[in-house]
């Protein structure tokens, strides 16, 4: 599993654990001198484009610099994570890449 870790200036890392050393939301560790705690991930690692429910959002499954969506320029953890802005733009994108998922309640709208 991934799991997210948010230093106090927002920037957030991701840190794969098996869910049986899973660390309690949070609880901190050091990256390269910084203090980053454990926050509730949303999404991350689900191996899907629809990472969070409202637009714009980052995409983490989505391939960096994916063509058909801008992308995060700020250096970091999500430097070339494609913005997606829209529902319409979201579907078109799974189109694009081959992505699939489960049910999802949005699919009856």
């Amino acid at each position: 599993m991934i799991y997210e870790f948010q230093a106090n200036d927002g920037e957030i890392i991701e840190i794969s654990r098996s869910m049986s050393k899973a660390p309690d939301v949070g609880t901190p560790v050091t990256r390269n001198g910084k203090v980053y705690k454990r926050v509730i991930s949303r999404g991350v690692g689900s191996g899907i484009a629809y990472d969070f429910d409202s637009y714009p959002k980052i995409s983490k499954s989505l391939p960096q610099f994916a063509e058909g969506a801008d992308f995060v320029r700020d250096s970091g953890s999500n430097y070339g994570c494609p913005i997606i802005e829209s529902r319409r733009q979201e579907n078109d994108l799974c189109k694009r890449y081959q992505f699939t998922r489960d049910y999802d309640s949005r699919d009856l709208d």
